[in-house]
């Protein structure tokens, strides 16, 4: 085979590999069926919600200081960040202590201590990372 043939498309690359394998039609009826892409999807589990209240709090209190207890900051708080620099940034501690909220033990800082009782009903996702260094791209 040519270079030249081997530009193939996502959608042709995935015909080739599967053929004729059984797989093959229920495979592509699901790639292929909707219409629209942007459509709602069938959910794996029923839906519990009720509400959702979302906040998207850009230039909003810091994680480290709200939900995201990271307990080394009180201990290496004032310590320099890089030992190149004596004048360097310095690690700062958290401004509110933090305690288990909810029957969970989700750590919840003082900042928030009614969210603290019903911190069972929420959902904090701490999953979220990029590569990006500067706050308003990295949104």
């Amino acid at each position: 085979m040519k270079a030249s043939n081997l530009n193939l498309t996502r959608r042709q690359t995935i015909r080739s590999l599967f053929g004729s394998s059984l797989l093959m039609p229920g495979l592509l009826s699901n790639l292929m069926a909707a219409d629209d892409p942007m459509a709602p999807k069938t959910p794996h589990f029923p839906a519990r919600a009720k509400r959702v209240i979302f906040l998207y709090m850009t230039g909003g209190v810091s994680h480290m200081d709200s939900f995201d207890h990271k307990p080394r900051l009180y201990q290496d708080a004032n310590e320099l960040k890089s030992k190149k620099r004596a004048d360097g940034p310095r690690y700062l501690a958290p401004l509110w202590d933090f305690k288990p909220g909810g029957t969970c033990g989700t750590m919840v800082s003082d900042l928030f201590p009614h969210t603290a009782k019903v911190v069972d009903d929420i959902c904090i996702i701490r999953s979220m990372c990029t590569d990006i260094p500067n706050h308003e791209p990295s949104l």
